[in-house]
């Protein structure tokens, strides 16, 4: 193609799609209303950790927040890489253009630099009432703090742009990259620990530092040659990343999950089957187990939930509403298995489909998995609050919630597939 530009614009425009058709998938109703009862539920816990710092209720930990701010900048400006945008092609046809790479590419950091540092912005912003609280940064300085971030993270991203050429400087390679982002983590944290006007003077000198180092790497690199295998790599392996994100929220048809047995759910799979399993007990048993794309789901989601329930109050309505949320969440993505390779030839011819016995495996499956989950809720519940009138609460309510969501829940949503399977078929 002759003009650089165009090229990149038509291959971002080919990505936007891409991301606006899985987020379409990601976000459906379900995901949405799940989204915002979480965010939700974080910006209560926010509001009361700042509010029990305001009034000096600090928790034991509070002399470990400056830190753990530290390490959660020093990850903000770790993240991300630039939007390349090359394919394997470029290799043989497009490559012999040599330097009039670099239009294509200083567009691709425009892009990468101001989305990046536009959610940097955001970040901040929302972490800096945290950071006001249990520093000696006030609220006044608010604004240069966050400026000074974003400016760190657009040197980061810049640093990681150099890239491109073939490295000369042992001391300032690309593995030079993130060990300089650590190193100014460093900074980061000393000026949430130390005195006024220090903490701006320090942070002041740490991003002239930055600008110094990244100077430094730029003239070390600038007459090099271009590194265009670095490149594809790079290009590729952000690909694969994209997708293998997409694939814990939807189906994406060029990956296919990994199938594996795990030792230690076998014990599971005698719970899901029974003593008496049929072939469609047998069949959900392995899949909720070995099919990464369905195990993945309820065990990411139980882990999440524990995390929930440690950061929350010890209310009962409120825990029994955070883990009754996890059942439904991991209800409605693990449903779809009920038709999983159901129109394979085999299936369809022998034996004969028993669609009575096999909701009742479903529903079995469902109920063993919800209640294994809540199992290690009560556990994690029981070593946060005790055996208290909160642990039998919560108990109660989950049950409740697990038996409306198998025998009542499943049902309809089952009857209304079937349904609007009759319909598309006509």
């Amino acid at each position: 193609m002759a003009n650089l530009n165009q090229l990149f614009n038509k291959r971002l425009h080919k990505l936007l799609k891409e991301v606006g058709k899985y987020g379409r998938l990601i976000f459906n109703d379900h995901f949405s209303i799940v989204l915002f009862v979480l965010l939700g539920f974080l910006a209560l816990f926010y509001k009361d950790l700042l509010q029990r710092l305001s009034f000096n209720e600090s928790p034991p930990f509070a002399w470990l927040i400056p830190f753990a701010l530290a390490l959660f900048f020093v990850l903000i400006l770790n993240l991300g890489h630039p939007f390349w945008l090359n394919q394997e092609a470029d290799r043989s046809y497009l490559f012999s253009r040599g330097k009039d790479w670099f239009k294509y590419w200083r567009k691709a950091f425009f892009y990468t630099a101001s989305i990046q540092a536009g959610m940097t912005l955001l970040i901040s912003f929302v972490m800096y009432p945290l950071v006001s609280i249990t520093s000696n940064w006030n609220k006044g300085e608010g604004i240069l703090f966050c400026v000074l971030l974003v400016f760190l993270k657009v040197l980061s991203i810049f640093n990681q742009y150099l890239n491109l050429y073939h490295q000369s400087n042992k001391y300032l390679d690309r593995a030079s990259v993130k060990q300089i982002n650590y190193i100014f983590g460093i900074f980061i944290g000393f000026s949430l620990y130390i005195k006024n006007p220090y903490h701006k003077i320090l942070m002041l000198v740490a991003t002239g530092l930055y600008l110094i180092v990244i100077h430094l790497r730029y003239r070390a690199l600038v007459n090099n040659l271009i590194d265009f295998e670095y490149v594809i790599q790079q290009s590729q392996s952000n690909k694969s990343r994209f997708y293998k994100w997409i694939s814990i929220f939807a189906d994406v048809p060029h990956l296919r999950p990994e199938v594996k047995e795990r030792k230690w759910l076998n014990p599971v799979i005698r719970v899901i089957q029974g003593k008496n399993p049929n072939r469609y007990s047998y069949f959900f048993a392995r899949l909720i187990t070995r099919h990464e794309a369905y195990s993945g789901i309820w065990l990411r989601i139980t882990l999440f939930v524990l995390i929930i329930i440690f950061l929350l109050s010890n209310h009962w309505i409120v825990i029994t509403l955070v883990g009754g949320l996890g059942f439904w969440l991991v209800l409605v993505q693990i449903l779809p298995i009920f038709q999983f390779r159901s129109k394979m030839p085999f299936q369809q011819l022998y034996p004969l489909q028993d669609i009575k016995l096999k909701k009742e495996a479903l529903q079995k499956m469902l109920l063993s998995i919800l209640s294994m989950m809540m199992l290690v809720f009560l556990v994690f519940l029981l070593v946060k609050v005790g055996f208290s009138t909160t642990l039998l609460a919560a108990l109660g309510g989950w049950l409740i919630i697990i038996f409306a969501l198998v025998y009542v829940y499943v049902p309809f949503l089952l009857a209304k597939y079937e349904k609007d399977h009759q319909k598309t078929s006509l």
